[in-house]
Protein backbone atom coordinates (compact mmCIF):
# COMPACT_ATOMS: atom_id res chain seq x y z
CA UNK A 1 0.00 0.00 0.00
CA UNK A 2 2.98 2.59 0.89
CA UNK A 3 4.88 1.90 -2.33
CA UNK A 4 1.43 2.09 -4.40
CA UNK A 5 0.86 5.67 -2.80
CA UNK A 6 4.10 6.66 -3.32
CA UNK A 7 3.88 5.65 -7.09
CA UNK A 8 0.42 8.31 -6.86
CA UNK A 9 1.95 11.08 -5.17
CA UNK A 10 4.57 11.01 -8.16
CA UNK A 11 2.43 10.92 -10.97
CA UNK A 12 0.67 13.67 -9.64
CA UNK A 13 3.43 15.82 -9.29
CA UNK A 14 5.45 14.77 -12.43
CA UNK A 15 2.30 14.11 -14.75
CA UNK A 16 3.39 12.15 -17.87
CA UNK A 17 3.29 14.60 -20.74
CA UNK A 18 1.24 14.25 -24.00
CA UNK A 19 3.27 13.80 -26.81
CA UNK A 20 2.83 16.52 -29.12
CA UNK A 21 3.32 14.88 -32.44
CA UNK A 22 0.69 12.77 -32.03
CA UNK A 23 -2.05 13.76 -34.43
CA UNK A 24 -5.35 14.43 -33.73
CA UNK A 25 -8.88 12.94 -34.64
CA UNK A 26 -10.55 14.36 -37.41
CA UNK A 27 -14.03 14.43 -36.85
CA UNK A 28 -14.63 15.12 -41.13
CA UNK A 29 -15.31 11.36 -42.07
CA UNK A 30 -17.42 11.11 -38.99
CA UNK A 31 -19.78 14.20 -39.45
CA UNK A 32 -20.00 13.33 -43.36
CA UNK A 33 -21.14 9.95 -42.23
CA UNK A 34 -23.64 11.04 -40.17
CA UNK A 35 -25.30 13.95 -42.49
CA UNK A 36 -25.14 11.49 -44.91
CA UNK A 37 -28.40 10.29 -42.45
CA UNK A 38 -31.72 12.27 -43.09
CA UNK A 39 -33.19 13.45 -39.60
CA UNK A 40 -36.10 12.88 -41.55
CA UNK A 41 -35.91 9.47 -42.98
CA UNK A 42 -33.79 7.86 -40.46
CA UNK A 43 -34.87 4.71 -39.25
CA UNK A 44 -34.80 5.50 -34.95
CA UNK A 45 -31.84 3.10 -34.85
CA UNK A 46 -29.77 5.30 -36.95
CA UNK A 47 -31.26 8.79 -35.50
CA UNK A 48 -30.77 7.32 -31.92
CA UNK A 49 -27.13 6.37 -32.73
CA UNK A 50 -26.47 9.84 -34.22
CA UNK A 51 -28.32 11.76 -31.80
CA UNK A 52 -25.85 10.34 -29.09
CA UNK A 53 -22.67 10.85 -30.95
CA UNK A 54 -23.17 14.75 -32.38
CA UNK A 55 -24.12 15.16 -28.57
CA UNK A 56 -20.90 13.69 -27.55
CA UNK A 57 -19.11 15.88 -29.92
CA UNK A 58 -20.86 19.20 -29.14
CA UNK A 59 -20.81 18.97 -25.85
CA UNK A 60 -17.82 17.04 -25.18
CA UNK A 61 -19.50 14.99 -22.16
CA UNK A 62 -18.83 11.10 -21.14
CA UNK A 63 -21.53 9.19 -23.40
CA UNK A 64 -21.89 6.18 -20.92
CA UNK A 65 -21.77 8.15 -17.57
CA UNK A 66 -23.29 11.09 -18.68
CA UNK A 67 -25.80 11.14 -21.42
CA UNK A 68 -27.60 8.01 -19.63
CA UNK A 69 -27.97 10.97 -16.74
CA UNK A 70 -30.26 12.97 -18.90
CA UNK A 71 -33.61 13.36 -18.15
CA UNK A 72 -36.33 14.42 -20.51
CA UNK A 73 -37.49 16.99 -18.55
CA UNK A 74 -33.91 18.49 -17.81
CA UNK A 75 -33.87 19.14 -21.62
CA UNK A 76 -35.11 22.83 -23.42
CA UNK A 77 -34.76 23.20 -26.81
CA UNK A 78 -35.46 26.86 -28.34
CA UNK A 79 -35.13 28.45 -31.65
CA UNK A 80 -31.15 29.56 -30.52
CA UNK A 81 -30.14 26.02 -29.31
CA UNK A 82 -30.64 23.73 -26.53
CA UNK A 83 -29.93 23.02 -22.63
CA UNK A 84 -29.21 20.15 -20.57
CA UNK A 85 -28.54 18.79 -17.28
CA UNK A 86 -26.96 15.28 -16.47
CA UNK A 87 -28.07 14.88 -12.79
CA UNK A 88 -25.15 12.96 -10.39
CA UNK A 89 -22.49 12.88 -12.76
CA UNK A 90 -18.71 11.67 -12.06
CA UNK A 91 -18.21 15.40 -11.37
CA UNK A 92 -20.35 16.41 -8.46
CA UNK A 93 -24.35 16.86 -8.25
CA UNK A 94 -25.30 18.14 -11.67
CA UNK A 95 -23.87 18.97 -15.62
CA UNK A 96 -25.15 21.77 -17.50
CA UNK A 97 -24.00 22.67 -20.96
CA UNK A 98 -26.06 24.97 -23.90
CA UNK A 99 -25.39 24.34 -27.61
CA UNK A 100 -26.60 26.33 -30.37
CA UNK A 101 -28.01 25.45 -33.45
CA UNK A 102 -26.00 24.75 -36.55
CA UNK A 103 -27.87 26.74 -39.31
CA UNK A 104 -25.46 26.20 -41.94
CA UNK A 105 -26.10 22.12 -41.85
CA UNK A 106 -29.24 21.78 -40.13
CA UNK A 107 -28.64 17.47 -40.93
CA UNK A 108 -25.83 17.72 -38.81
CA UNK A 109 -27.31 20.34 -35.88
CA UNK A 110 -27.31 18.54 -32.66
CA UNK A 111 -30.19 19.97 -31.84
CA UNK A 112 -32.01 20.00 -34.79
CA UNK A 113 -31.16 16.09 -34.53
CA UNK A 114 -32.40 16.15 -31.00
CA UNK A 115 -35.48 17.73 -31.43
CA UNK A 116 -36.49 15.17 -34.25
CA UNK A 117 -35.45 12.57 -31.76
CA UNK A 118 -37.97 13.55 -29.31
CA UNK A 119 -40.28 14.25 -31.78
CA UNK A 120 -40.38 10.84 -33.30
CA UNK A 121 -39.80 8.63 -30.12
CA UNK A 122 -42.56 10.89 -27.93
CA UNK A 123 -45.47 8.14 -28.71
CA UNK A 124 -43.14 5.42 -28.58
CA UNK A 125 -41.79 5.98 -25.23
CA UNK A 126 -42.48 3.81 -22.17
CA UNK A 127 -44.73 5.29 -19.83
CA UNK A 128 -41.71 4.70 -17.43
CA UNK A 129 -39.10 6.11 -19.16
CA UNK A 130 -37.77 9.08 -17.92
CA UNK A 131 -34.61 10.13 -19.55
CA UNK A 132 -33.56 11.69 -22.69
CA UNK A 133 -32.31 8.29 -24.82
CA UNK A 134 -34.67 5.13 -25.00
CA UNK A 135 -34.30 1.90 -26.75
CA UNK A 136 -34.68 1.44 -30.35
CA UNK A 137 -36.76 -1.46 -29.57
CA UNK A 138 -39.98 -2.18 -27.88
CA UNK A 139 -41.08 -1.42 -25.32
CA UNK A 140 -38.67 1.64 -25.88
CA UNK A 141 -37.47 1.81 -21.91
CA UNK A 142 -34.77 4.11 -21.11
CA UNK A 143 -31.65 2.95 -22.01
CA UNK A 144 -28.79 2.17 -20.02
CA UNK A 145 -24.61 3.79 -20.05
CA UNK A 146 -23.75 -0.01 -21.90
CA UNK A 147 -26.36 0.91 -24.51
CA UNK A 148 -25.18 4.22 -25.23
CA UNK A 149 -21.71 3.40 -25.24
CA UNK A 150 -22.92 0.53 -28.37
CA UNK A 151 -24.69 2.89 -30.03
CA UNK A 152 -21.50 5.33 -30.72
CA UNK A 153 -18.96 2.25 -31.20
CA UNK A 154 -21.62 0.94 -33.80
CA UNK A 155 -21.39 4.21 -35.76
CA UNK A 156 -17.69 4.71 -35.23
CA UNK A 157 -17.48 0.83 -36.69
CA UNK A 158 -19.48 1.86 -39.42
CA UNK A 159 -17.04 4.63 -40.32
CA UNK A 160 -14.35 2.52 -40.18
CA UNK A 161 -15.90 -0.35 -43.05
CA UNK A 162 -16.46 2.78 -44.85
CA UNK A 163 -12.62 3.97 -44.78
CA UNK A 164 -11.58 0.41 -45.80
CA UNK A 165 -14.11 0.27 -48.35
CA UNK A 166 -13.09 3.34 -49.88
CA UNK A 167 -9.15 2.68 -50.01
Amino acid sequence: PTVKALRRASKSVHPQKPDINEQGWDLKPVLKLLDSIDNKKATLKELSQKAVVLLAIASFWRVRSDFARINMEDVRITQTGMTMIATAPKEGEFKKTTISRYDKNPNICPVATVEEYIKTTKNLRSPTAKKLFVLFRRPHSDCTDDTLGRWTKAVLKKLESQQLHTR
